[in-house]
């Protein structure tokens, strides 16, 4: 079996690194590795961090930036990025490499929120149905890929935001992805903290921006607000 480098980035998140760390102890018992990259956390997520990782780097903050640096050190062909507040599916290596048995050299999961709410389960469906028509993913649906596909669209761009969306659309000048049905689950902390439907029109607006030629670094200090 083909091995995988998980590559996690993270800042600040020790409360949700103890949940997703631990269950992906079955995918490094399966022999596949984990590079969890800090952007500079002041929460003790390093050391907890270093109890379940295959290795612990630093880099400067940025998800690209630390995405990249997490990549430079991955021993294995096929790269697979998640967030913090991401869980993988059961036998999600299983999943992923049959994903990329025929010609795709790329994926994506699709997602559904950890909140049971109703908004939320719709939510999941648009997100889905949305990448699905457009082939463009978000960060959430944790993309995979081989090495020399990430190479070949020249890496994460080092921009503040929107890094996600700008590889998927180079990747899919390489091939169609793959895209996993059996969903990762991801948090809804953002929409509970800063209200459902003003999350919506703010991630609306901020695709819109990016589309129209803001710059990253500005979405980004929009997006953090």
């Amino acid at each position: 079996m083909s091995k995988l480098s998980i590559i996690m980035p993270f800042l600040n998140e020790i409360e949700e690194l103890k949940h997703s760390l631990p269950a992906l102890y079955p995918l490094l018992n399966n022999g596949h590795e984990l590079i969890l990259v800090d952007g500079g956390s002041r929460d003790g997520g390093s050391v907890f961090a270093r109890k379940w990782a295959t290795r612990v780097v630093m880099s400067g903050p940025g998800r690209a930036l630390q995405m990249n640096a997490g990549a430079e050190l991955a021993n294995h062909e096929i790269l697979v990025f998640l967030h913090a507040d991401t869980q993988l599916p059961l036998e999600a290596d299983k999943c992923i490499l049959r994903a990329l048995e025929g010609s795709a050299q790329w994926g994506f999961f699709s997602v559904k929120m950890i909140n049971p709410s109703w908004r939320y389960r719709i939510l999941s469906k648009l997100m889905n149905l949305r990448s699905r028509l457009t082939h463009i993913a978000t960060g959430d649906q944790t993309l995979f890929m081989y090495r020399s596909s990430f190479e070949k669209v020249g890496a994460y761009d080092r921009i503040a935001l929107m890094e996600d969306i700008v590889i998927s659309a180079k990747l899919k000048h390489l091939t169609e992805p793959a895209i996993i049905e059996n969903p990762v689950l991801t948090s809804a902390r953002r929409w509970e903290k800063h209200g459902f439907f003003l999350t919506i029109l703010k991630m609306w607006f901020l695709r819109a921006a990016f589309a129209l030629g803001m710059s990253p670094a500005t979405l980004a200090r929009l997006y953090d607000k």
